[in-house]
């Protein structure tokens, strides 16, 4: 009895086998997946978002509406994109850069600011067709902007970086960090806020003069701020 054992397992495995072989013989051998354009997400309703193609596969930073039908997408090695029809079709503008686009502004469908890596920071006044560079001689990536008007407005980056912008000139501002700043937010032209790494937050009320960190007790890093009053 114990000589048959063996012999009957033995069957049993190629029996096995012989079931599973046709399985495995039509599994289709793997094949790497293309990368797809990204898509940008719309409201429909309350709750409610629509994917819409982006025909683009970089990664996109920024995104920015000036009212239901023009809007402006910025990413990854200097795609810029913008839409006239709410987002259903999206055309590529030339930024005039390879460099990573973080943030942008625009104050309408002629004049913005783009900013990103390696201290990238370009106005243009025709719609993106062509673009003035600021060189702030700072070699950081810069990756908030905030206007109060078109001549008054601030950009911030890595290490603490702080400019602001008078309507002719950019001019650095010290604060005391030098943690990175991943936004800004001004309310008004005298009250502002900051964050960014490490959870450090810090607050203006005297038009950027002056800055005071405020205190969480975190160390999450802030990516954004938006206030609805002072």
């Amino acid at each position: 009895m114990r000589t048959l054992i063996p012999i009957i397992l033995i069957i049993l495995a190629l029996g096995l086998m012989l079931l599973l072989s046709p399985i495995l013989a039509a599994a289709p051998p793997s094949t790497p997946t293309a990368p797809q354009p990204l898509s940008v997400l719309a409201p429909m309703g309350l709750g409610e978002w629509t994917k819409q193609a982006s025909h683009t596969n970089a990664n996109l930073y920024a995104v920015q509406f000036l009212d239901d039908l023009v809007g402006f997408a910025a990413g990854e090695n200097g795609v810029l994109l913008r839409t006239s029809d709410g987002g259903d079709t999206w055309s590529h503008l030339d930024a005039g850069t390879d460099a990573t686009i973080r943030t942008m502004h625009f104050f309408d469908a002629q004049h913005g600011w783009v900013a990103g890596d390696t201290g990238l920071l370009s106005f243009t006044s025709d719609g993106g067709a062509t673009w003035l560079v600021e060189n702030l001689l700072f070699p950081g990536d810069l990756h908030a902007l905030s206007f109060i008007t078109p001549d008054n407005g601030w950009v911030a980056g890595d290490s603490g970086a702080l400019y602001h912008y008078d309507g002719r000139d950019w001019s650095q501002v010290q604060i005391s960090t030098q943690l990175d700043i991943y936004a800004l937010a001004f309310i008004t032209d005298q009250i502002g806020w900051a964050a960014g790494e490490d959870g450090v937050i810090l607050r203006t009320i005297d038009g950027g003069e002056t800055w005071s960190i405020q205190t969480l007790g975190g160390t999450d890093v802030f990516y954004s701020l938006a206030f609805a009053d002072d």
